[in-house]
């Protein structure tokens, strides 16, 4: 419950930005673009110290939220997809659209959108299972009353370290949300 809401706004956002990218003309567009996958060569464990203060102050700390809310605001691996994606539809439809009278947003919700099912459906199932998976974050935010299953099937690992029919019954029920 804490991983698809933002999945789905991160989706969103990320779709936005590559919509623009791809199709919009701004000024400086290219350098922004290179800032946006400059990011991606920066490891995260660099921003952990600042991102856990900054969380600690807003007293999100030991509730979903530092989970939550980064990826509503999209990744840049799910931007730099779906603008390669959105650069590959011809420019022709959109102009076709623009004489017909719809705006950017209109192109965007009503040609771009349903287009990108698939490139939508992809990022969408890469996003879900890289937040299910997570166990870094959780670990690191949460305490033991809020733990994500895969904190708790760890640590139900290292309680029934021996008992190995209740550790797969355990991890059969952790991924069944990631095969449906």
């Amino acid at each position: 419950s804490i991983i698809l809401p933002p999945t789905i706004i991160g989706l969103l956002t990320s779709a936005l930005a590559a919509y623009a990218f791809a199709k919009l003309k701004f000024r400086g567009k290219n350098a922004l673009f290179g800032i946006l996958i400059s990011t991606m060569m920066i490891p995260s464990i660099v921003a952990l110290v600042p991102s856990y203060t900054i969380y600690s102050t807003l007293h999100w700390v030991n509730t979903p939220l530092p989970l939550m809310i980064p990826g509503m605001f999209g990744a840049a691996a799910c931007v730099f997809y779906l603008r390669q994606f959105f650069a590959g539809i011809p420019t022709e439809t959109l102009e076709a659209a623009r004489l017909d009278g719809v705006g950017y947003i209109g192109m965007f919700f009503k040609i771009m959108m349903p287009l990108a099912k698939p490139a939508l459906i992809a990022q969408g199932v890469l996003g879900f299972v890289g937040g299910y998976n997570d166990y870094f974050g959780p670990l690191l935010y949460l305490r033991t009353k809020n733990q994500t299953l895969q904190i708790a099937l760890n640590s139900f690992v290292a309680k029934f370290g021996g008992d190995w029919p209740a550790i797969l019954a355990a991890t059969l029920v952790a991924l069944i949300p990631t095969v449906l």
